[in-house]
Formats: C-alpha cells, sequence, structure tokens
C-alpha cells in the first residue's frame, strides 16, 4: 500500500484490514553534532520509503525487570513513529497518539504490547506509537535541556 505525504511517498502493508506503517521518521536524525539539540524536521526524500517494519527504539539500559521490557533493538537514530488505521471504509478517524511510559528511561513505541492494530481496528482509529529520546539523550541537563519532551511535540506535528 503506497501513501503520499508532505515529504514523500510510504510504502506500508496491510494486515487484518489494518493499514500498517512502521518506522515512519518524523524528525531528522538526532545523532552526530544534533545529538542533544532539539529535532528538526525530516528532510523530504525522494523515491518510496519502506515503513514494512519498526526501527530500533531507543537507547536504554537492559530490561531489569519489574515488567520493564526495553527495545529489542535501540539506537541513537530513533526518532521514528507507527501508524495503524483501518482500511475500510476510508473515512476521517479521530487520531489516538500512544506516548509510552517507561520513567524517560525505557520503552520502545513499537513494543508489540502497544501494537495499535487491534484498537485502530475495533475502535475505528488511527493509532500512532512514537519514540522519543530517553535518558541521557533526552534528559541531561544540557542548553537544549528535556529534548525528550520535544520529541514528543515534533512526533505530534
Amino acid at each position: 500500500m503506497l501513501v503520499e505525504t508532505l515529504c514523500g511517498t510510504l510504502r506500508g502493508f496491510v494486515r487484518a484490514g489494518v493499514a500498517r506503517f512502521l518506522g515512519v521518521p518524523f524528525a531528522a536524525p538526532a545523532i552526530g553534532a544534533e545529538r542533544f539539540k532539539h529535532a528538526q524536521p525530516v528532510p523530504a526524500w525522494r523515491g518510496v520509503l519502506d515503513t514494512l517494519e519498526p526501527r530500533p527504539g531507543p537507547i536504554q539500559p537492559p530490561a531489569i525487570g519489574l515488567g520493564m521490557r526495553g527495545a529489542a533493538r535501540t539506537s541513537e537514530d530513533c526518532l521514528f513513529l507507527n501508524i495503524f488505521l483501518p482500511v475500510q471504509p476510508a473515512a476521517p478517524r479521530p487520531v489516538f497518539v500512544w506516548i509510552f511510559g517507561g520513567g524517560f528511561i525505557y520503552g520502545d513505541g513499537a513494543d508489540p504490547l502497544f501494537d495499535g492494530g487491534r484498537l485502530a481496528e475495533h475502535q475505528d482509529l488511527v493509532v500512532v506509537t512514537i519514540n522519543y529520546r530517553l535518558g541521557l539523550w533526552g534528559f541531561a541537563p544540557l542548553a537544549a535541556a528535556n529534548v525528550g519532551l520535544a520529541d514528543q511535540v515534533a512526533a505530534l506535528r
């Protein structure tokens, strides 16, 4: 399934009546010199961007139990979201954005526990799950403090 966005074309897939676009960038990579700065707009891309599987989650410590799963794969380049929407009938729908918890240390918007497909299907919603920078990468007391919260705002935009 292909959709056009302001930044380019996305290729997703349909499963059980729900279109899924996984690992959609919502900001430019916050790596290198941009590591501790507020997220910048995602640059447009040429061609078709495959969004067929989730991207790595934010860097975080290993899971310690207590129900904290942590991300299976992590990367500094983690500013991605996942979109789930019913394919029939094509009508305007409310958007439900899931921002995972985890004390700003743990979590991943692509955790299987947060798969938005069933919610999208059964509640006729567009469901969006997001990633944001955690721990030191998102909340270090630097000139651009709380970039993890700014990442959440950028994802909402």
